[in-house]
């Protein structure tokens, strides 16, 4: 990814790359239900990424 300040840091499937792949229910267990939520800001977040 060529974009200035941003890094690629191994994913949860042991890659290093960009990208993102659905959750999936540990080995054995039968179907999950997921629940998203979708939330939409009035205006584009300025200032520094804070966890």
């Amino acid at each position: 990814m060529d974009v200035a300040g941003v890094q690629a840091h191994r994913n949860g499937f042991g890659e290093r790359c960009c990208g993102w792949a659905g959750p999936q229910p540990p080995v054995g267990d039968d179907a999950h239900d997921y629940v998203f939520r979708l939330y939409a800001l009035p205006a584009p977040i300025i200032g520094p990424y804070q966890r």
